[in-house]
This record gives structure tokens, sequence and C-alpha cells, in this order.
């Protein structure tokens, strides 16, 4: 029972985001600070998905990407401070609770 009332909470979420991503043009993917590589793995997987469906990305951290990271994964972490918030479409967290 708690399993299916899970999936459909999460159905739920899913096609939200679904929604929200198919209505948006411009979008900023935001990594939490000291990013280790469960949030470069989900920035860069999400960013991938994002740029392939024909959409704008650009993702933001407060710490760049770490060097043992960079090898394996293309992706450039913007400071948020060099930033226009307001010519986003949405804004999206990843790896975050």
């Amino acid at each position: 029972m708690l399993l299916q009332s899970g999936m459909k909470k999460f159905s739920s979420e899913f096609n939200t985001l679904n929604y929200v991503i198919n209505n948006s043009k411009n979008i900023l993917l935001v990594a939490h600070s000291n990013p280790d590589g469960d949030t470069a793995g989900s920035v860069s997987a999400l960013a991938d998905y994002l740029t392939d469906i024909g959409k704008k990305v650009d993702v933001v951290c407060y710490d760049p990407l770490p060097e043992y990271l960079k090898e394996i994964i293309n992706l450039n972490f913007e400071f948020p401070d060099h930033l226009k918030i307001n010519s986003y479409d949405a804004i999206i967290a990843c790896d975050s609770v």
C-alpha cells in the first residue's frame, strides 16, 4: 500500500516537472554547494536531456565542479551572480532535498 502511495506521488511530481519543461525554453539548473559525483551526474544528465529536446540550459552553482570530475563530466557551472535570473522560464534544483 505504501509503495502505491509513493508511486502516485512520484507520478504527480513527474507530470508537474514534465509540464514545466514542455512549457519552458530557457531553463536554469541549480546544483548544491560543494558538488559531488551525484550532483554533477544528475545535473549533467538532465542538462543533456534538455539540450537534446531543444531547450537552452545553464547550470549554476556557488562552487566549481571538482577537478576530479572534470575528466568524466563535460559541464560548466556558472556562478549565480553572473546570470540574469529573469531570463529563465524555469529554475530546477537538482540533487536536493
